[in-house]
């Protein structure tokens, strides 16, 4: 029984190590399947390594290395190995972690690697085999150095900082500061340079200080620690740096001459950033690479650019240190000069004095430029009486020009003598002149002037508080400018509350009065049609219908001036409207007053409302029979086609009008003087001791309205011509169709309205016209009516009645009859009622024609 167990003991110890080595065998051929595609080179070796088994194509790829020969000699990788690494790769079987080392390609460059190994063990554990990746960091190790290259660079940039900063005299601590900057950086040499121009005009160059690395030799040529006239190539550098440019060259790319001009360097490549102080380029700091051409990293120009920073920093710190003081005493001096509790222009000529004392000038001028004409008046000079005095007319140079584009000041110390007609007039020496803006847009300019040159140079500070005094004269115009507008805002928004509550007042008045005018006029046209023509009331009666429509235009001027005014647009025939108005106009003007019309042949018709046409002719007419002053003349009334409108007093031509209709109304009586002209427009104004100052001021509104221009001719004892040119209508008026008397025969009419006497009268029309008229006194009346006794053929309804307001009652009849005929009527002339093919508006008052008119078109249309 023994032997049998440790027979089957054995065979299962030998089954258990055939199927781990067939699972070895797959492991391992899947391995080596994956490290034929792998960028890694995959290898694996025997238990000591002293035979190669596997080696993957990468291998030959990365390094090179043919895998015969791994194959071949298991050592052939090894000897790859850089020799300060091999020692670190020995302890491979030992490492827990992956060993970075240095291994040979084909050229017998080195690149980083790093290597893992892991050991294969049978069922007793035993290792069998090393499965390893050996992978490329190179790009990994590039940016680690390069990492640490940028780290350097900052900490040196920030240590040349500190020292420049904490400097007191730049000059003495740049050699230490480029000294830092150099050891930092992969740089074999750096330098400064000075910029200057030369006695003829020319550029200068001068190196002014040189590090360089321990083997690298010095510059050898003292020439170029001179100052000296810069090489064509050197100028061109030069104004890329003035442009604020990074300027970099290597010497394969340059003239022979600027290699030449390098040799003492020894330079191959260079990269020049600019020293800036108040944007101008003082020179410049260069690196210098003295064995490739290289190509300059970022890090390395940010390093040089912060060291460029920092030098223009602290000189311009020291600049600006010795002109604080007296850039601080003439700005206190300037300040104080604008005080606020004084007017404007007693600001502008304190501050005038106040520049040419604190800038040791001798004129001072402010002076308003016309570019278009290419000319500046002066309007402020100090002294007073001086050769440059208020008024006085110069030419725009093309300097000013100049100047107002760069919106920079101009310091001129030494002018040639004659340079301009300024200098000439004034024999000026010196100048500083400065432009003006008011709301960003250029308004003059301000000058100081001298008649010798001054003692002490300009310098930018001097430029910086004539820009500030240039600022201060632009903020006071806008401030007079701003004022100015605020009175006339004020004066708007006191004539746009009067107009408000002319407006109240006129539409809460119309509505009474206009009530008042139906029943009148609607009741005298009653009596006109029960009496015979030539009886010897009808005239009585048609002077007062007329001189109702008079006082209805007189309530529509004023709700028209007040912008209450309801209008509606027709295409008009001029010349016929005058002919309609004959009677009314005969009737309005005195007997001392001849009317004559003059119309031309072919006058188009016009788009206007035809009652604020009627209203412009007759306030035009009674404003003319008026200047007559009871003398007897003549007022002439013509009408002309025209192709354009010139300008006018009020509106101007719109670009898309073709056709026009000039009306010109003209009087021979006693005109107007200057200044009467120039009010006559304005509203409430009047010369009449009982006038309103309405008649013009209704006319310019419906002409605004309109879109016409109107232009007023008026001299002392010549008479006046109103002019007013009035867009042609695009479609033609429509024909005058003959009165026709209108039958209502048998049509049921329902009446509401609280006034019992145009209760009365509008019933007796529509009674005469043949309509059966029930009458109902307010509103609930109405309903009540409708409910009771309707339907009813067409209901004509007032709006503000007691009880129930028209709007109501029209929206309960909508309901019983949403297609009913209903004609609104009210002294208001704003409804806001809906209007649609079934509801037609009526102002009061109105004539028969008009009622009847508008009741036939409602039962037609709707």
């Amino acid at each position: 029984l023994t032997q049998r167990l440790q027979i089957l003991a054995f065979r299962a110890e030998r089954r258990q190590k055939v199927d781990l080595a067939a699972s070895l065998r797959s492991i391992e051929g899947v391995f080596r399947e994956l490290g034929d595609v792998f960028n890694d080179i995959v290898f694996v070796t025997s238990a000591d390594m002293s035979r190669t088994l596997y080696v993957s194509p990468a291998l030959e790829r990365l390094l090179g290395l043919p895998r015969e020969t791994a194959y071949a000699d298991a050592m052939a990788y090894f000897e790859r190995v850089h020799p300060d690494d091999r020692a670190a790769l020995s302890g491979l079987v030992q490492a827990t972690s992956p060993i970075e080392h240095r291994v040979a390609d084909a050229d017998g460059r080195y690149d980083w690697v790093e290597t893992r190994a892991h050991p294969v063990r049978d069922a007793h554990g035993e290792v069998v085999r090393w499965l390893g990746i050996t992978s490329d960091i190179s790009r990994r190790k590039q940016a680690e150095q390069e990492a640490s290259a940028l780290e350097r660079l900052l900490n040196g940039a920030t240590l040349a900082l500190a020292k420049l900063l904490q400097a007191s005299d730049a000059e003495e601590a740049l050699p230490s500061v480029l000294e830092t900057v150099g050891r930092a950086t992969t740089a074999h040499r750096i330098y400064s340079a000075m910029h200057g121009v030369s006695a003829s005009g020319r550029p200068t160059v001068r190196l002014t200080h040189e590090w360089h690395a321990d083997e690298i030799p010095p510059i050898d040529d003292p020439g170029v620690f001179s100052e000296r006239e810069a090489s064509p190539d050197a100028r061109a550098a030069m104004e890329r740096l003035a442009r604020g440019e990074v300027v970099a060259l290597r010497a394969s790319e340059i003239s022979d001459a600027a290699r030449e001009g390098l040799a003492s360097t020894g330079a191959r490549a260079v990269l020049m950033v600019p020293v800036l102080v108040r944007g101008r380029c003082r020179g410049h700091i260069g690196f210098i690479d003295c064995e490739a051409e290289r190509r300059w990293s970022t890090p390395m120009r940010r390093t040089l650019q912060l060291t460029a920073a920092a030098i223009g920093a602290v000189s311009l710190r020291e600049q600006a240190e010795r002109e604080v003081a007296t850039q601080s005493a003439r700005l206190r001096s300037l300040f104080e000069a604008t005080n606020p509790a004084a007017t404007v222009s007693a600001q502008l000529d304190s501050l005038i004095e106040t520049a040419v004392t604190a800038f040791g000038m001798e004129l001072g001028t402010l002076a308003r430029v016309d570019q278009a004409a290419l000319e500046c008046e002066i309007v402020r000079a100090f002294p007073a009486g001086g050769p440059l005095a208020p008024g006085a007319s110069l030419p725009v140079s093309p300097d000013i020009r100049q100047m107002f584009a760069e919106r920079r000041a101009r310091l001129m110390d030494d002018l040639p003598e004659g340079a301009s007609e300024a200098t000439r007039r004034l024999s000026v020496r010196s100048s500083m002149t400065v432009p003006v803006f008011v709301e960003d847009e250029a308004w003059g300019i301000l000058s100081l002037l001298r008649h010798t040159p001054r003692p002490q140079p300009s310098n930018e500070a001097d430029r910086d508080s004539l820009e500030l005094l240039g600022r201060l004269v632009g903020l006071l115009l806008e401030r007079r400018e701003a004022e100015a507008q605020r009175r006339v805002m004020d004066e708007r928004m006191q004539e746009s509350q009067r107009l408000e509550s002319l407006g109240v007042l006129a539409g809460g008045v119309a509505h009474d009065f206009n009530n008042l005018l139906m029943a009148i006029m609607g009741n005298a046209e009653v009596a006109k049609l029960d009496l015979d023509d030539d009886h010897p009331s009808s005239e009585a009666l048609s002077h007062i219908v007329l001189a109702s429509m008079r006082a209805a235009e007189l309530t529509q001027q004023v709700l028209t001036y007040a912008g209450k005014a309801r209008t509606e647009r027709d295409a008009i025939d001029v010349g016929e409207a005058v002919a309609d108005m004959g009677e009314l106009l005969n009737a309005a003007l005195p007997k001392n007053a001849t009317l004559r019309v003059a119309e031309d042949i072919a006058v188009p018709p016009i788009e206007a409302d035809p009652a604020q046409l009627r209203q412009v002719l007759l306030n035009l007419l009674t404003n003319a029979a008026e200047a007559l002053d009871g003398s007897a003349g003549e007022i002439t009334v013509s009408l002309s086609a025209a192709s354009e409108a010139p300008a006018g007093r009020i509106g101007h031509a719109s670009d898309g009008v073709e056709r026009w209709v000039r009306i010109e109304v003209r009087d021979d009586g006693r005109g107007m003087d200057g200044d009467t002209l120039g009010r006559a427009l304005d509203p409430f104004f009047s010369t009449k001791a009982q006038g309103r100052g309405l008649g013009l001021a209704v006319v310019t509104g419906v002409v605004r309205s309109h879109g016409a221009v109107l232009d007023i001719d008026s001299a002392k004892g010549e008479g006046t011509t109103v002019r007013i040119h009035w867009p042609a209508s695009t479609v033609d008026a429509p024909a005058v169709q003959p009165p026709r008397p209108a039958s209502l025969d048998g049509l049921r009419v329902l009446v509401v309205d609280d006034e019992p006497l145009v209760l009365r009268a509008v019933e007796s029309l529509l009674s005469r016209a043949g309509a059966r008229v029930r009458t109902a006194f307010d509103g609930q009346d109405g309903i009540e009516a409708y409910d009771s006794e309707g339907p009813f053929d067409l209901v004509v309804l007032d709006l503000t009645m007691p009880r129930r307001h028209g709007s109501e009652v029209m929206a309960v009849l909508r309901e019983r009859s949403p297609a009913l005929p209903i004609l609104v009527m009210s002294g208001y002339p704003d409804t806001q009622a809906s209007s649609d093919a079934h509801t037609h508006f009526l102002q009061k008052p109105f004539r028969p024609p008009e009622l009847l008119e508008r009741v036939e078109s409602l039962l037609v249309t709707g």
